[in-house]
């Protein structure tokens, strides 16, 4: 993932500094050049070690790392400096996020909501973050999860009902659609006060 934000970067113009356990650069506090913020999908060590370089720095933060609490992970270090999180960077999960959110109350108790997803078999946590985040909104205790092949992701909520079943499903045909996500967050949260920030923040999204 990180990849392909590099590449939209530099296709942008924004000169960038690759962290890569494999690279020339191993670990974030190798670097020593100036950087305006840190772009994060790495581990939940990785997280860690951005936090910490981030803070030192008093530089902004943008993650999409999985698999780890967020509030634990940035609620002391966003007192500090802004933090932008999001379990999923697409501009269209999180309108379905804001579309979900959204459902009146009252028609709620018509469908019992279940969810699949579905990722590439090198994602390590299961089920995923957008998962979690699905499940969070729509309160789904059935949550299904597959790993297989190169498919960057398939969500799929199910609303069942009587007598009627709605499929919602977002799929993923590229990583840039999560690249061009964490590429608007970084240039919006420049200048932007300490504080934790979602995309909602990004898109103005909030009600």
């Amino acid at each position: 993932m990180g990849k392909v934000v590099v590449e939209m970067a530099e296709e942008e113009g924004m000169e960038t500094v690759v962290v890569d356990p494999e690279g020339e650069i191993r670990s974030i506090n190798q670097v020593i050049q100036t950087v305006d913020c840190v772009v994060d999908f790495s581990s939940p060590q990785g997280t860690r070690e951005a936090v910490d370089f981030c803070v030192e720095k008093g530089i902004p933060l943008v993650s999409g790392t999985t698999g780890f609490d967020p509030d634990e992970m940035f609620k002391g270090p966003s007192e500090k400096i802004p933090i932008l999180y999001a379990p999923n960077f697409s501009p269209g999960v999180n309108l379905l996020f804001f579309l979900l959110k959204n459902i009146p109350e009252g028609m709620r108790g018509f469908f019992h909501p279940a969810l699949l997803e579905i990722h590439h078999s090198a994602k390590k946590d299961k089920p995923s973050g957008t998962a979690k985040r699905f499940a969070g909104i729509m309160n789904i205790d059935d949550v299904f999860s597959i790993r297989g092949g190169d498919e960057p992701g398939i969500h799929t909520i199910y609303l069942i009902g009587e007598g009627e079943t709605l499929e919602i499903t977002h799929r993923a045909r590229s990583r840039r659609i999560f690249a061009r996500g964490a590429i608007e967050g970084a240039k919006w949260i420049q200048g932007k006060g300490s504080g934790l920030y979602s995309m909602e923040d990004v898109w103005n999204m909030k009600r």
